[in-house]
This record gives C-alpha cells, sequence and structure tokens, in this order.
C-alpha cells in the first residue's frame, strides 16, 4: 500500500522536475512542447512563464504529472535530465515504494567501501552503463591510481591534469561518499537493479573478478528476495541480471517423494492442516526426504546427512556410497544411469561439499489411485519427473530424459497427442517457475558421446546459476 505521506513528497518532487524542464524554454518553444505531449492549459492571463508553469503544476492531476514524465522518457532528445525522468516513471510504477531496503542499501555502502567500482572502465563510462549522465550533477568524479576524487565541474574542465589521476590527495573520496553523493540512498530500485547489474557486468569486470562480485554481493542482497542470474553470454562471458526471487517458485517444498524402485507407495495425510505425508503401503518403495529446505536448496552432503540419520550409519564416505547405490536401484534406463553417474562424476570434484544434490523419480504429484483404477480418467498427466535439483534462490531444475513413450504408443508407432500431453506438461512445469530440461534418447548413443554432452550440460548449468566458474568458449 502507498504511504500518502511517501506519494504527496514525490508528487512534489514530479513538479519541481518538470518545472525546471519547461521554464528552461522560451514561451514559443514551450507551447509547442506542450502540444507535443498533448496537454492543453489555458492562456497565462499576462502571468510571468515561472509564475503560470508554476500555477498549471500546481493544479494538475497526478494523471497528468505523469504524463508529462512518460512522455519525457519516451522522447529524452527532448530531454535535459533524461534519467531524472526515467527514475521518476519508476517511482510512478513502484507506487512510490521500495522492495531493496534502506537497510540493504546501507549494506550495500559498507560492502562496496574499499573496492574497484568501475573496473576497466572510466567513472563517466560506468555511470552512462548505469543509465546515468556524468555531468548531472555539480561535482565531477575522476578515477585516479589511490581511488575516486571529486572534484566541481569546472575544476575538472580547468585542469586537465586531473583527468590523469593526478589529483591533490585532499580531493580522494570513499566509495560511500561517493554513492551517496550519487544517489543511491535515493534511487527507485529500478535504478539500484541497472546499478548491481553493471558492477557485474562483463565489460566492468575480469572473468576471474566477476564471479567474485556476484557471490560477494549476492550475500547482501538475498534477504530482500533478490539474486543474480546468468541470463546469457557475449563473447563466451556470462551477463548477470538482477532478479526477484518471485520470478522463481514461490513455496518451499515440504517432503520429496523420490527413488521409487517397487510397487507404488500409497500415502495420505497424517496431517491434513500441515500436509504431513504418511505411508500405508510399500513404504520400502520409495524415499521421502523431509528436513526443512531453505532458500538454499539441498545439497548432496545435506541428503547423505539425512540417509546417515535413516539408516544410523557413522562413516559418511561409506554412507555416500550407499546412498548412491540405493538411487541407482530407482533408475529404469542406461541413459538415466548415464546421466545420474556423469553428474557425480563431471562435478563432484569441482563442486566439493557444494554439490547440489541430484534427485532421481521424484513425485511431483501425487494421485493414490493407480492407472487401472483410474481407467481413461487419469487426472494428472505427469506424476513423476526423472530428476529434480533444487538450488539456491528457489530454483528448481527438472531433468528428463525422453524414450518412446514419450512420443510413440505402445506398439511403437508415432502418437501426436502423446507428445502434446508432454509439451503441455513442460508449460504448465515452467509457468510455475521451472527449469525443464530435456534429453533425447539419441543423444545416448555412444556411451564417450553421451557422458561428454552430459557433463558439459552440467557444468553450463550450475555455472548459469552462479555455482560454478563458466566454462570457456
Amino acid at each position: 500500500m502507498t504511504d500518502p505521506r511517501r506519494h504527496n513528497v514525490f508528487l512534489d518532487e514530479l513538479r519541481s522536475l518538470i518545472f525546471q524542464e519547461l521554464t528552461a524554454r522560451s514561451w514559443r518553444d514551450l507551447n509547442g512542447l506542450m502540444d507535443r505531449i498533448g496537454i492543453s492549459w489555458p492562456d497565462p492571463e499576462g502571468l510571468g512563464k515561472e509564475k503560470y508553469v508554476n500555477r498549471e503544476l500546481n493544479s494538475a492531476l497526478p494523471g497528468q504529472l505523469e504524463q508529462v514524465a512518460r512522455w519525457f522518457v519516451a522522447h529524452q532528445v527532448e530531454c535535459q535530465r533524461p534519467s531524472d525522468f526515467e527514475d521518476a516513471v519508476s517511482w510512478i510504477e513502484a507506487a512510490g515504494q521500495k522492495s531493496i531496503t534502506d537497510i540493504t542499501r546501507q549494506r550495500l555502502l559498507s560492502e562496496l567501501e574499499g573496492t574497484d567500482l568501475v573496473g576497466q572502465l572510466s567513472v563517466d563510462e560506468f555511470i552512462r552503463l548505469v543509465g546515468r549522465d556524468p555531468d548531472d550533477r555539480n561535482t565531477k568524479y575522476v578515477k585516479g591510481p589511490q581511488g575516486l576524487h571529486a572534484h566541481s565541474l569546472f575544476e575538472a574542465l580547468v585542469h586537465e591534469q586531473l583527468f590523469t589521476g593526478q589529483q591533490p590527495d585532499s580531493s580522494l573520496v570513499t566509495n560511500r561518499e561517493f554513492l551517496t553523493s550519487w544517489g543511491l540512498l535515493r534511487w527507485p530500485d529500478k535504478r539500484v537493479i541497472s546499478f548491481l547489474d553493471a558492477l557485474v557486468s562483463p565489460t566492468v569486470r575480469t572473468a576471474e573478478a566477476q564471479l567474485q562480485w556476484v557471490e560477494s554481493l549476492s550475500a547482501v542482497i538475498q534477504p530482500d528476495g533478490y539474486f543474480f542470474d546468468c541470463t546469457e553470454y557475449i563473447s563466451g562471458r556470462p551477463v548477470y541480471r538482477f532478479i526477484n526471487t518471485s520470478s522463481r517458485v514461490g513455496t518451499k517444498p515440504k517432503n520429496i517423494i523420490f527413488a521409487s524402485d517397487g510397487p507404488k507407495p500409497e500415502l495420505g495425510l497424517s496431517d491434513a492442516i500441515h500436509n504431513d505425508i504418511i505411508i500405508f503401503e510399500h513404504a520400502d518403495s520409495c524415499l521421502i526426504y523431509d528436513e526443512p529446505i531453505g532458500d538454499d536448496g539441498v545439497l548432496w552432503i545435506d541428503l547423505v546427512s539425512w540417509w546417515m540419520k535413516r539408516r544410523n550409519l557413522s562413516d559418511r564416505e561409506h554412507a555416500g556410497k550407499d546412498l548412491g547405490s540405493r538411487l541407482l536401484q530407482s533408475l529404469q534406463s542406461e541413459p538415466e544411469k548415464t546421466v545420474f553417474g556423469t553428474y557425480f562424476r563431471e562435478t563432484k570434484p569441482l563442486m566439493g561439499d557444494r554439490l547440489p544434490a541430484l534427485f532421481p523419480q521424484v513425485y511431483l504429484h501425487y494421485d493414490p489411485k493407480t492407472l487401472a483404477q483410474l481407467r481413461n480418467n487419469k487426472r494428472l498427466s505427469r506424476q513423476q519427473m526423472d530428476f529434480l535439483l533444487l538450488l539456491p534462490h528457489r530454483s528448481r531444475i527438472v531433468l528428463e530424459v525422453d524414450g518412446k513413450q514419450h512420443y510413440c504408443d505402445h506398439d511403437g508407432v508415432g502418437d501426436p497427442a502423446r507428445y502434446a500431453e508432454t509439451v503441455r506438461e513442460d508449460r504448465s512445469l515452467r509457468l510455475a517457475g521451472y527449469e525443464v530440461y530435456r534429453f533425447g534418447g539419441n543423444e545416448f548413443r555412444g556411451p564417450e558421446r553421451g557422458r561428454a554432452a552430459i557433463g558439459s550440460f552440467f557444468r553450463k548449468l550450475l555455472a548459469r546459476h552462479g555455482l560454478l566458474k563458466e566454462e570457456s568458449s
């Protein structure tokens, strides 16, 4: 809900911004501009330009002020301070609220103190990358050998040696002073996001430094529900974007029913309020992971620790091998076994104790009736997924190894209806926030080729989620 007092302050700031933009023009230019914006003002009745603009802005409805602000964003060549209008529109869209809190912004100031903010760029280049105009403030910041230096714009223009990094020490400013003066504490969320995206940009950081910055900043921003996600690659380098976890699966899993190696278990609820599961029949044919699952997902060491308690084992290495053997029993085909084995062989040496757990044969939806009981009225198309990874920030990865049953009938004949059902279920999963990846059976012709492709996939997947250094192209 919008705070009325904060909203009024925002409207006053927007009026002031529009006032400065309009009064900087001649009467003729002002009239032509208002025509282009699509707003008709009455005759000035002899008022001076400043009094006239002030009168009309004070009587304008909030929607009219927003219309002017949005027009300047769409026509930046006609605007002296386009980034300020961009921020104004961002505040409008956010109803004047911050989701990146003042506490997190102060923590960012502390985290960034003493670091090389602009990396391989000049200060002006970095400011432009964030979407600001380097000359929209009275102070000019220049990068020197010992940090950033602040001078008035006049001094910077008069003393060209300031651009060489030979400034007097008295001009040296801290990152906190620079970012506070620049406006980090006052920016709308959208501008903060642009700033954080720039900090980890491949144009700013070297390949080695990029992931270190992602990891250090992630610890600061996660409490507000944000994380960095690799969204694309440029010249083999990852591009990380600042993303809200609302784009991920919204709720935490309570139970993971997996590794079924026998008859379908018959489940029920021992507590319908808290969704506590009880197994009526065939309890020995599946596993239920019921440990608390936080925003960091489930690691392999978490799963091994759970197995040690379940089996009353004391040796972690022995427990890991024992669990691995049990999980292999649930796999139905050689391609599935190839995926499972390759995951551990290729990624465990790289990840160590940070390796996410790979759950096989996971029940996504559970229907207590058998297919025979349901006959042709099956209520849930996909009840089981081949593999599931629960990664940090509530990222859930579904892996499917496609056999003929995904696109053929029982006689091995292509079945368009069955294929349509498969892709429809994939869409439902993606809309629910899951990432879905499929492997075709033909990819596994030739064991070595299959293992190489699967290994490369897993390394790129973990790098995409910031858990592993990206592969070089």
